[in-house]
């Protein structure tokens, strides 16, 4: 009896891979099962890199020679930004109908001796019969996949960007990315030609352009309108097609095992990769000669075979797919680079994804590098384009008065890590009830914290929103961020679900590290309309907020997959370093950016000349650390100065603020007027001891001169005064004890 390889799914991996079994193996039964019939698909144009071609003529020169009659071609790509076009010299394409792929192979298999059965449905694996060899190739929502997900593990991560995938009787010269502004955002479409007279003209947006254009409520034929008013310059009058062009969200998948015993997945249903950068298709086709090649080695063992197409193939696929996800996370940050020059922007997207540099781009697109060398010449801070000029004259006699000498290469979160090089790695950086917690395994905390966002994906300057109570995982997470490079955005704790959704919007948030017991503040329905992609849940969670696209980990297992060890990115002195957001008094809370240089000049302009502050203080602020106060007194000058801090995740009552200053008995109190009338006013607040503390300080109200004196008579301590501002980070006014 004849073996059998069982195929599901007719694309061009499946039907690839048929055609090279049955040609290796004539012997063998090779069948192909598809649940469309043989003329439908979905999609416009299949586009590969003129690199990504390469393998074909390796590895199939016959069909490449065949194919390639067949396919359209050009030696560039072109960016369109702001009506200005940028051609890049050596990057070139060449697509192909996918129908027209897909019809070509079925020619070649039929010829070849494969069984094609289309338009049958599958119900179960088991309905197909007994197989030597099953291979999924059935996509994306594959059912090989789903009947056996607890062997291949599958896992799914979703982007936030919306795409609809059109067609155009208009014929582009090239593969062009054109990006577009209106009032409700920012919109790239991806379009090139696949036929003499027909291209592919996929549009993609965020999830807020997409949801303030109202197009969650229009129909298909609604959509393409709005589409082509958008894109009307490039269509030129032509219109958009449709082909099952839905709206999606694109889902990033992949399988920790590629086999379940006899069973193999390629292509889409074993992984997917970015459309951005071509190589689904491609990939898909590598899978097939892969396989292949592992039966050429393997002879008819299936068993070596699938193990070998494994262990050689893995390590090129996650390359690819690295790769791809960063070109993919690329476009859900595109609405921040509007502001470039059209010659920037191609740059910056020609080194998307981290693999090509100068030398290699200059090797390839000479053309395109010579016009990148002239821009540079007349673009300030070309090399950190996350730098924000800094209004602060250093040559003003204020400059002189208080000194600050950072190296222009500099990361706020030295602050913290700093201590370790000072020899101060047991001693204690945090105290929170019964927590104490050294400046060593405090860094080492906020290292996993750095290295577990890094895993997810993010870009320099990508703002990580926290919310969260003073708890020392609070202290790690934003110091962590800020190490990685990233940018911490700190919420009041009291915000409105409605006042969350807003701030995600507002700074780009594509992580949030926020409490179990606030996590129903996500839940909001604007947070769709938000980058956000993962969410870590820190503490007890009484229920898990629901949040479609969005991965969800808890804090503990997060941190425990991560290393305690993280380099610090080089970053600029001028870059941004966190956000917090203002009151509101006025209208809507605005973001304020604060850069890395900020917080070592409120410690030289305060923490040193009106605190003088000491390595033996300990340090106690109620004021909670998401307010510019209380971030400088329970982080800034504590560490600076290699100084104790103490967290009071709760709310300060009095009661506990005094319980408290008792127990861990604080050098330094910052309070607030109400704070120190609440602790006045408070029964038998007389007899609490405050004797170690050596001075008291207060902001954000007037503090009456009757308080002042009370607290005088009761403790003999006097409160130091200042006016502070989130903008400014700190207090900017004060008077001091001498």
């Amino acid at each position: 009896m004849a073996r059998r390889s069982l195929i599901i799914g007719a694309g061009p991996a499946g039907l690839l891979f048929a055609l090279l079994m049955k040609r290796r193996h004539p012997h063998w039964q090779v069948d192909v099962i598809e649940q469309n019939q043989a003329d439908v698909t979905f999609g416009f144009g299949v586009v590969f890199s003129q690199g990504a071609l390469e393998f074909l003529e390796r590895d199939a020169a016959d069909f490449y020679r065949q194919l390639m009659p067949r396919m359209e071609a050009w030696p560039i790509q072109r960016i369109v930004h702001r009506d200005e076009r940028v051609d890049i010299d050596g990057n070139g394409f060449s697509a192909i109908a996918r129908l027209h792929l897909n019809e070509f192979l079925q020619a070649l298999c039929h010829e070849a001796g494969v069984n094609l059965s289309f338009g049958r449905r599958i119900e179960s694996l088991a309905a197909l019969g007994a197989a030597d060899m099953v291979v999924g190739a059935d996509g994306l929502n594959s059912l090989v996949r789903g009947a056996l997900r607890d062997k291949f593990q599958p896992r799914t991560q979703w982007l936030t960007n919306k795409f609809a995938w059109y067609g155009t009787s208009k014929v582009f010269d090239c593969l062009t990315l054109t990006f577009r502004t209106n009032e409700h955002g920012t919109w790239v479409a991806h379009h090139y030609r696949y036929s003499p007279g027909m291209s592919t003209f996929l549009v993609e947006c965020d999830a807020g352009t997409w949801y303030r254009a109202e197009l969650d409520r229009m129909s298909d034929e609604q959509s393409r309108s709005y589409c082509e008013r958008v894109f009307e310059s490039d269509l030129d009058g032509h219109g958009l097609v449709s082909n099952k062009s839905l709206w999606r969200n694109f889902p990033l998948l992949s399988n920790r095992h590629w086999i379940a015993g006899n069973t193999v997945l390629i292509g889409d249903a074993l992984r997917t990769a970015h459309f951005s950068i071509g190589s689904g298709t491609r990939l898909a086709l590598e899978d097939a000669l892969a396989l292949d090649r592992a039966f050429g080695d393997a002879g008819e063992d299936v068993t070596r075979a699938l193990a070998a197409f494994e262990a050689q193939r893995r390590p090129v696929v996650e390359k690819i797919v690295s790769a791809a996800n960063a070109s993919s996370f690329w476009y859900e940050r595109m609405a921040d680079k509007t502001h470039y020059a059209a010659w920037q922007l191609a740059y910056d997207y020609m080194t998307r994804s981290g693999r090509i540099g100068d030398e290699r781009l200059t090797h390839m697109a000479p053309k395109f590098m010579a016009q990148v060398r002239e821009g540079r010449q007349h673009a300030a801070f070309f090399g950190d384009t996350q730098r924000v000029t800094d209004p602060f004259d250093r040559t003003s006699s204020v400059a002189h008065e208080v000194v600050l000498d950072l190296s222009q290469r500099y990361n706020c979160a030295r602050i913290l890590f700093d201590n370790l090089g000072a020899g101060r790695a047991d001693k204690t950086a945090v105290i929170c009830g019964d927590t104490h917690l050294s400046y060593g395994a405090l860094c080492a905390l906020a290292s996993r914290v750095g290295n577990g966002l890094t895993t997810m994906g993010l870009a320099r300057a990508s703002r990580v929103l926290m919310l969260m109570p003073d708890t020392p995982e609070y202290v790690a997470a934003i110091f962590g961020a800020m190490r990685a490079g990233f940018v911490p955005v700190l919420l009041n704790t009291l915000s409105p679900a409605e006042l969350v959704a807003f701030y995600l919007q507002d700074s780009g948030a594509e992580v949030a590290i926020v409490h179990g017991d606030l996590a129903s503040l996500l839940e909001h329905e604007s947070v769709r309309a938000s980058r956000l992609r993962h969410v870590i849940l820190v503490g007890e969670t009484h229920s898990v907020p629901e949040l479609a696209l969005t991965s969800t980990s808890a804090w503990n297992d997060w941190i425990a997959q991560q290393s305690d060890v993280l380099n610090e990115a080089d970053t600029h002195r001028d870059e941004m370093a966190f956000w917090m957001y203002s009151s509101g008094s006025t209208g809507r809370p605005k973001g304020v950016v604060h850069l890395h240089h900020d917080a070592s000049y409120t410690h030289a302009a305060y923490g040193e000349r009106v605190l003088g502050i000491r390595e033996s203080d300990v340090v106690f602020s109620p004021p909670k650390i998401f307010f510019a106060y209380g971030f400088g007194n329970s982080l800034t000058f504590p560490f600076s100065v290699g100084a104790t801090t103490v967290l009071l995740p709760g709310r300060p009552d009095a009661e506990a603020v005094f319980t408290t200053i008792e127990r861990h008995r604080p050098t330094l109190l910052f309070g607030l007027p109400t704070l120190y009338n609440a602790l006045v006013s408070h029964a038998n607040s007389e007899k609490r001891d405050l004797s170690s503390l050596r001075l008291c300080l207060s902001a954000a109200e007037v503090l009456s001169g009757e308080l002042f004196r009370e607290w005088q008579r009761r403790y003999g301590l006097c409160i130091v005064e200042g006016l502070g501002s989130t903008e400014v980070l700190h207090i900017y006014l004060s008077n001091r004890l001498d």
